[in-house]
């Protein structure tokens, strides 16, 4: 399968600053670049760029992760999302992703009900307030369920503040809440608190027992 078959075709957008006022979790510079570790070796990239449009916030993702074994590719994952948000509401996503030579397509729309899901896992329906699983949005941490952004799979979690702690990003220390996500799914976040709280770390324990980090760029 082409993996260009798997990516959306975006149209050309001048992404520029988002207010960060408007919504928390929008970094002053409307971009967000991570590099990929796995036990501290640069395995892939992910990314989120910001734009308002009017009243809305549109977030488009970007992710690339290739892990090698001695030089033999075992694991690819290519995965590309658009999410609409009105306020602290998700109105609308679509996900595309190439999961190690699988194709995975989800769609999410709002309706009167609240959110209708198409997805690997099938179509469901959720109340308007659920977010999905992609942790840019500090405030989503309060929802007790969300929307896996592949699967479309409802995720149910906990998720406890663990403190206020200093963090080293581009080699100086900086202020974050730290937050610890139990249950479906297990991550520890970093907030910067200095940029409105965007998501200044993320690590999590994979499948295989490796140590899986969103080092900002």
């Amino acid at each position: 399968m082409s993996h260009c078959s798997v990516y959306f075709i975006f149209a050309l957008i001048l992404f520029t600053p988002v207010a960060a006022e408007s919504f928390v979790g929008v970094p002053k510079s409307g971009a967000l670049d991570y590099v990929v570790m796995r036990n501290g070796v640069s395995i892939g990239r992910f990314s989120f760029r910001f734009r308002l449009d009017g009243e809305k916030l549109k977030v488009a993702i970007d992710s690339k992760i290739e892990y090698r074994l001695f030089f033999i590719r075992v694991y690819y994952h290519l995965h590309q999302s658009k999410e609409i948000w009105r306020g602290n509401r998700l109105i609308a996503m679509k996900s595309v992703t190439d999961d190690n030579g699988e194709e995975k397509n989800l769609y999410v729309s709002e309706n009167k009900n609240g959110l209708e899901i198409s997805g690997p896992k099938g179509e469901t329906q959720v109340s308007a307030e659920t977010p999905p699983a992609s942790f840019w949005n500090v405030l989503a941490l309060e929802s007790p369920k969300m929307i896996g952004t592949i699967s479309g799979g409802i995720e149910i979690i906990k998720t406890e503040f663990i403190g206020d702690e200093a963090i080293d990003i581009r080699g100086r220390p900086v202020k974050t809440k730290h937050y610890r996500m139990t249950g479906d799914i297990k991550r520890d976040l970093w907030f910067n608190t200095e940029d409105n709280l965007a998501l200044a770390h993320l690590r999590f324990e994979a499948r295989d027992g490796s140590t899986i980090e969103y080092v900002m760029k």
